[in-house]
């Protein structure tokens, strides 16, 4: 089965090739992504590195690989690349590791095979060599930070079309790494997709829920929730609420980010 490092090969193979083959006047070419300079403060240490970084990175066979990585505090990782016009995906999980002086991650995967390495800067990071070493290349290599505030943050339900709510069990997780969404609708835990469409649209698809029965007073705004939710169409974010809309209405529903 094709892994995630695959991919990478395909990538470096890629590059090797184009440096390869490169003419006189390649060679004059500037390259797109130049060696790393150096920075006074180690990025492990220095940088809020933690996130989602996207980009393409180039492809021997295709136009690119689309690519997400997603990077923990806890120095775990979770990959997902996809041929840009191919249905396929990949996917990989594992840990990560600093590679001295700090600047510098290596990825590997659950098997313990280092699948690729990067060069930590703020808010990006750029695809290195099998070994650690930048690539002098005109193609792009450089992945950028998913910096949405709506991302990665437990957003708890506080009111409800104009009502405020009080203890609910109620929030909404995005993952920017796949586009799924999932939470607890006030009794039942949920799950599906999303798309954000715009400056702050957003669709929400293939949602499915657990059939557990609930009597209390969540069971009811489970039901008022479950009935709006895919009637959204647009957010907003503001001292830390997050504002579900349809058109120009009034707030179906708002949520507030819990630390």
């Amino acid at each position: 089965m094709k892994t995630v490092k695959i991919l990478m090969a395909v990538t470096f193979a890629s590059l090797i090739g184009v440096s390869g083959c490169k003419s006189k006047q390649q060679q004059n070419v500037v390259a797109a992504n130049p060696k790393p300079a150096s920075i006074s403060d180690k990025a492990k240490n220095s940088l809020n590195w933690a996130g989602t970084y996207s980009g393409t990175l180039p492809c021997a066979d295709c136009s690119g690989i689309e690519t997400k990585i997603s990077l923990f505090s806890d120095s775990t990782y979770q990959m997902r690349q996809q041929y840009t016009g191919k249905a396929k995906e990949f996917e990989e999980k594992g840990h990560f590791k600093w590679v001295l002086p700090n600047e510098i991650i290596a990825v590997v995967d659950a098997k313990g095979d280092i699948s690729g390495h990067f060069y930590v800067q703020e808010n990006q990071l750029t695809l290195l060599d099998s070994e650690g070493k930048p690539i002098e290349t005109k193609h792009n290599l450089i992945l950028n930070k998913l910096n949405n505030p709506l991302f990665e943050k437990n957003w708890k339900l506080v009111e409800l079309n104009g009502k405020p709510i009080g203890n609910s069990r109620a929030f909404i997780v995005f993952n920017p790494l796949n586009n799924k969404v999932n939470g607890n609708m006030g009794c039942n835990s949920f799950f599906g997709s999303y798309e954000l469409i715009g400056n702050n649209g957003i669709k929400f698809s293939q949602m499915t829920s657990t059939k557990m029965m609930c009597i209390d007073e969540n069971q009811a705004i489970e039901n008022e929730l479950s009935q709006i939710i895919n009637t959204i169409d647009n957010y907003a974010i503001t001292d830390n609420k997050l504002t579900f809309s349809r058109a120009k209405m009034s707030p179906l529903a708002v949520f507030a980010f819990e630390k």
